[in-house]
């Protein structure tokens, strides 16, 4: 990666969105489509709660890159951001064909689900990735906001405790139940 780019990824890491943003623009100003200064402008684009610019910017890349799948798993969540459910699905089912059992993938997929009304689909899939993360407390608080969400109260309530139980400063746990 050219300098610029490792510079601004590190500032980007370091929560530092402005300097980044500046480099990266400045980089691309000069230097045209780089995928990688792209893609970290829709990064920043996506912290920054601007989805829409990075939607288009990660759309470019992936015509210059389509098997980028980092970028292709960023458009995903940029059109989750957007409410754009059934388009972030089946870029999701692309990547899930190749690495079917990437756990990010895998949980991106079912909360595109959810975004789209398919709680019993999203809870199927949040359970599997459950089953093998049994300490992820995020997971449980996604299963039982599908519970919740399904009329499925008492069980919603195991999984809120279960998910306090498992991060025991978990905020989001508390304030749901």
């Amino acid at each position: 990666l050219p300098a610029e780019i490792v510079t601004a990824t590190a500032l980007f890491s370091d929560g530092e969105l402005a300097p980044a943003e500046r480099i990266v623009r400045d980089y691309l100003l000069r230097h045209g489509n780089h995928v990688e200064a792209m893609r970290l402008l829709a990064r920043i684009g996506l912290e920054l709660d601007v989805p829409d610019d990075a939607e288009i910017l990660l759309a470019a890349v992936l015509e210059l890159a389509p098997d980028y799948h980092a970028a292709r798993h960023d458009y995903a969540r940029a059109l989750l951001q957007r409410r754009k459910h059934v388009q972030a699905i089946e870029e999701l089912e692309k990547l899930l064909k190749v690495d079917p059992r990437n756990r990010v993938y895998r949980t991106t997929y079912a909360t595109a689900h959810v975004g789209i009304g398919e709680h019993e689909r999203a809870l199927a899939l949040y359970r599997e990735l459950l089953a093998d993360a049994p300490q992820a407390a995020d997971l449980h608080l996604s299963v039982a906001h599908s519970l919740k969400t399904l009329g499925r109260p008492e069980e919603a309530i195991e999984s809120y405790r279960a998910a306090a139980a498992v991060r025991p400063s978990f905020g989001d746990a508390y304030w749901s139940l």
